[in-house]
């Protein structure tokens, strides 16, 4: 984008519009989109599709359970791609809503034998003592106190203790 005074588009012969301005009117922003022909000629990466948007279930076969959630589907993605895996802990497109932070936490380290309470999705003393368990096993020094979705995603990241 570039900004210039008020215009007038004229058509032209060449893909970039003719300006004309006007001083007397605010300033505006125009965008000129580079022809179809500089857009082919863009390099394109060996194997991938065309741009598109690709809707769908990562397994059609379970029901609406979140990814977050189940175990199996985690672990499937972790086997199957584990950079990907890697890479989708690491953007947080395995998180857990806000709300439910506290108890995907709590079942992780219940998972792990190093939760022992209810889970509840309450965060108390039970919940700070076995993160700090788990980072003691770990040896990943100190504890956070508070859940969060950089907790959630070290412990889903690591392999199990």
């Amino acid at each position: 984008p570039r900004r210039v005074a008020p215009v007038r588009v004229a058509p032209a012969a060449s893909a970039a519009p003719v300006l004309s301005a006007r001083p007397e009117a605010p300033a505006v922003e125009i965008f000129t989109p580079p022809p179809r022909q500089s857009l082919a000629a863009l390099p394109r990466a060996e194997g991938l599709p065309e741009p598109s948007v690709i809707v769908g279930l990562l397994n059609p076969d379970t029901e609406d359970l979140p990814v977050w959630s189940d175990l199996a589907t985690r672990t499937r993605l972790r086997q199957d791609d584990p950079e990907g895996f890697a890479r989708l802990v690491a953007a947080g497109a395995l998180d857990p809503p806000e709300d439910a932070l506290p108890r995907a936490i709590q079942t992780e380290l219940a998972r792990m034998n190093c939760y022992r309470g209810g889970i509840d999705g309450l965060w108390g003393e039970g919940s700070r003592a076995a993160v700090a368990r788990y980072f003691a096993e770990r040896g990943l020094g100190r504890a956070p106190d508070a859940p969060s979705p950089g907790l959630f995603r070290r412990i889903v990241a690591a392999e199990d203790v």
